[in-house]
Formats: C-alpha cells, sequence, structure tokens
C-alpha cells in the first residue's frame, strides 16, 4: 500500500516538473523584458519601420512638449509643397531665438539649402523662413501642419509653430510622432542630411555661407573645440534623424537605425539629464534590444497555405475542374510579400495565424486582383499586421460555369453532333477491305514459297517434271 502511495506521488511531481518546464522553456524562448532602468525620460518608444510593429513602449499617449522634433513635419510639408530649387528670399520671420543656422532678412537660398539647416544645426531660422513660403504666414503653416496630422492619424497632438519653440498648446504624444516618423522615412534626402557631419551651404548668390555641424550625437561625435576631447556617444547603426531641445520639453530625439536589412525607430523624450545626454544612452540601448530579440520575416513562410483561401458565395463548384468555391487570397500591399516583426527565439509551437474577414457584400464572379476583404495576422493575443487581400485568381460563378463550362445541347445541336459522328460509326467496314487484301497477299506468299521449295527438291533427286508426269501416266495404265 505505502509503495502504491509512493509511486503515485513520483508520478504527480514528474508532470509537475514536466508541465513547470514546458512553461518556462516558453517563456525564455520569448523575447525577454526591456530593462526599464536603462530608460529614465518620461516617454520612449521602439518600433519597427517597416512593419510598425510596437517593440517598447513608455507613456506614449501622454501629451509632451516635442521642441525641434516639430521639424520633421515642416520638412515634410516643404517636400511635398516645395521643388529643391525654389529660391527662397526670407523676411523678419528668422529673426527669433534658439538655434539657427545665421538667416538675415534679404537672404535668398534655395529650399534645399534651408532643409540643410534645420536638420543638421536644427535652425529654427530656416523652419519659420519655409513655414512662410509654403502659407505665406506662420498661422497659415500651423494650420496645414494640423492638417497634415490629422491625414496621418495624429489625433492627440497639435502644432502652433514651425520650428518647435515652446508655446501653449504646442503638443504632441511619442505614438504620434512615430506614425510622422514613419511618414517621413519615405524619403530618402532626409537621412541623406542626416547624416552629414558638417557642411557648408551658400546664398544664392554665394555671398554668404552658413557653417552647418549635426547636433545628433548618434551620429557626429561633434567637433573638438580648444583642445577639449569630447565624449563618443556615436551609434554604428544609427541612420538619422532629428533632436530636440527646449527648457520645457526637456531633451529629445527621433532616432534611427538599420542594422542587416532590419530598420527601427527609436523616440525619446523629455530627458532631463546634463546637456541631454543620456537620450543617447536609451536610443542606443532602445536599438540594441530591438536588433538582439526581434526580425522581420515573410508572413507567407509562417503561415499555412490553406489560411489564405477564403470561400467566395455563389462561386462555382467541381470536383472534376477541382474547383471548391474558395480562391487564395494575396496581401494588397508588398506585392503579396508582407513582411511581420516577430520574436527571434519564438517557440514552434507558437504559430501565426492568419484571419480572413471576406468584404461586405462579396460575391462570384471575382476578377484576378480585385480587393475581397483583409487579412489579420495574430501571434497569440498580439495583433501583427491587418491588410487588404486581393483574388490571386479569376472566380467565375456557378451560373456562369453551368452556361459555358457545361451547357446542354439542344436538339438541333445534338443532331449535328450525331452526324459529324456518323461515319466514324462504320469506320470498321473500311478497314475490312484492307487488311483482307493483306491477309490474301501473305498467304499466298506462303503457299508460291512451298511451291518452289518442293520443285527445288524434285530437281535434286533427279526429277523433272516430264519423269513424274510419265509415271503418273504408268499408274494409270497398270
Amino acid at each position: 500500500m505505502k509503495n502504491k502511495v509512493l509511486l503515485r506521488v513520483i508520478a504527480v511531481a514528474f508532470v509537475v516538473v514536466l508541465i513547470v518546464s514546458c512553461i518556462c522553456s516558453v517563456v525564455l524562448a520569448a523575447a525577454p523584458a526591456m530593462d526599464e532602468s536603462l530608460i529614465t525620460a518620461p516617454a520612449a518608444m521602439l518600433l519597427d519601420r517597416d512593419t510598425g510593429r510596437v517593440l517598447y513602449a513608455k507613456n506614449i499617449d501622454k501629451q509632451l512638449a516635442p521642441a525641434s522634433t516639430t521639424k520633421l513635419m515642416t520638412a515634410v510639408l516643404a517636400l511635398e509643397h516645395c521643388q529643391l530649387t525654389d529660391e527662397v528670399t526670407v523676411g523678419n520671420e528668422v529673426q527669433l531665438s534658439g538655434t539657427c543656422m545665421g538667416l538675415k532678412p534679404g537672404d535668398t537660398v534655395t529650399v534645399e539649402t534651408l532643409l540643410y539647416g534645420m536638420f543638421l544645426v536644427s535652425g529654427n531660422d530656416a523652419a519659420e523662413a519655409l513655414g512662410v513660403h509654403i502659407s505665406g504666414s506662420r498661422e497659415k503653416f500651423a494650420e496645414l501642419m494640423n492638417q497634415k496630422a490629422q491625414e496621418l492619424g495624429m489625433e492627440n497632438s497639435h502644432f502652433v509653430n514651425a520650428c518647435g519653440k515652446d508655446a501653449e498648446g504646442h503638443m504632441v504624444t511619442v505614438r504620434d510622432m512615430a506614425a510622422l516618423a514613419r511618414y517621413a522615412c519615405q524619403y530618402d534626402l532626409l537621412f541623406t542630411i542626416a547624416q552629414i557631419g558638417k557642411t557648408t551651404r551658400t546664398t544664392v548668390n554665394g555671398e554668404k555661407t552658413y557653417e552647418l555641424e549635426n547636433t545628433n550625437r548618434l551620429i557626429y561625435k561633434g567637433a573638438e573645440k580648444e583642445g577639449v576631447t569630447l565624449p563618443d556617444y556615436t551609434y554604428a547603426y544609427a541612420t538619422g534623424l532629428k533632436t530636440g531641445s527646449t527648457p520645457n520639453a526637456g531633451k529629445c530625439i527621433v532616432a534611427t537605425a538599420e542594422k542587416d536589412g532590419q530598420r527601427l525607430i527609436a523616440l525619446v523624450f523629455g530627458d532631463t539629464s546634463n546637456e541631454g545626454v543620456e537620450r543617447w544612452k536609451m536610443a542606443a540601448n532602445l536599438f540594441d534590444y530591438g536588433f538582439a530579440n526581434y526580425k522581420n520575416v515573410e508572413a507567407s513562410s509562417l503561415v499555412d497555405a490553406a489560411q489564405m483561401r477564403m470561400e467566395v458565395p455563389g462561386a462555382a463548384v467541381s470536383a472534376q475542374e477541382g474547383l471548391d468555391g474558395t480562391v487564395e487570397c494575396v496581401p494588397a500591399t508588398g506585392n503579396g510579400q508582407q513582411l511581420i516583426t516577430v520574436d527571434r527565439n519564438m517557440p514552434e509551437d507558437q504559430q501565426v495565424q492568419a484571419t480572413l474577414t471576406p468584404k461586405e457584400g462579396l460575391a462570384a464572379p471575382v476578377q484576378k486582383g480585385d480587393v475581397i476583404g483583409t487579412v489579420t495576422y495574430t501571434l497569440g493575443e498580439e495583433t501583427l499586421y491587418t491588410s487588404e487581400v486581393t483574388a490571386a485568381s479569376e472566380v467565375m460563378s456557378q451560373e456562369e460555369y453551368d452556361k459555358l463550362i457545361v451547357k446542354p445541347l439542344d436538339p438541333v445541336d445534338l443532331e449535328e453532333q450525331n452526324s459529324q459522328k456518323l461515319p466514324s460509326k462504320y469506320l470498321w467496314i473500311w478497314l475490312i477491305v484492307p487488311v483482307g487484301l493483306i491477309v490474301f497477299l501473305i498467304l499466298r506468299a506462303i503457299v508460291v514459297r512451298r511451291r518452289r521449295h518442293r520443285y527445288i527438291r524434285g530437281r535434286r533427286r533427279g526429277n523433272s517434271r516430264a519423269a513424274v508426269y510419265r509415271r503418273r501416266r504408268r499408274r494409270r495404265r497398270y
């Protein structure tokens, strides 16, 4: 009895250990949490630029002053409303405090030069000059900024000026700024400018020059002055993008980085450290965490093909033709190749699921390439991506199939088909004559050959035809 109890206890303990080990293996295989002690800023965020998946978030819906990260919006509007070669003669709008590239009323520069001044030295004068050039006044440009913000889904942000100086009502959220950053990343020129350490630009007539030095220490260490060695905060994979600093906003940065084809965006807002040096460290830590624990893969490589077939009401069904009333679906973006961001150590038993939702009123017939619904990729309870899907092939309705493929013949058509088949019905008769002739010739050849052989044998024995004939006559007489 005691042995049985002991065996039961051992069995239960074994099962418990097995379950705990499985749970631990799943937990350990998943991406570890970001070390919160490394992120001291009031708000921060890390996301994948290509998929938009949020990899880390801290107070991303809290309204904060954006400082000069505002210039991302100004740059986007400049690229959408101006030509780089457009000449801008600046006015009194460039007479303001804060970081400036050195514009004076009456200077004539190109839009491209203003973008350089705005991104490298974070020139407030360059931003205000662009705003007035585009809209005619600061107030009208602020209206244009807010209109664009609504288009991008920046629901909890509001802009008052083009440069980001502290002002009542000039507020954003980190989530909204992430949306703006992803949108701005489509313009390669911004990365070209953002990765320059130092450069010189001139007025259109070349009479005045502007010395520009990058304020982003993830990109540029900074020029040493008076032999003072500057600390190095550069990040090997950094590609941009925009810094910000005001008394109310503190130190901010919208940073971008790329490693092995994966592109990340890190946002740090409200850093209050001395000279804002901690924002460089925080951005680098966020990037390290993202690159170490996440990767981008094609959704098709993780999703069973059967999950990408949608039933189409009224579609033709035919076992003979291989029609089952469904159609293969292809994501409408990226030529069918949709990236999703997953944990690098994702357990094998955790599968990405694709859920298809047909559009309202979907019915056959459907043409190849028609948008027929949406697909939502999920991993557990987390939604990874949602995209429209199109039909990978044409879908025929049952009515069309019955009419075009299996259309019943009327009596006239049936009679015509029978008349066409009639000659083939008596085809065997026409085959008898040539076959019989061939058989006759073969048999005759055999008979002739045998006679010839008998004749030759007779000659060899001395039996001519005359001798044979005489013997036959003798037999008849007697």
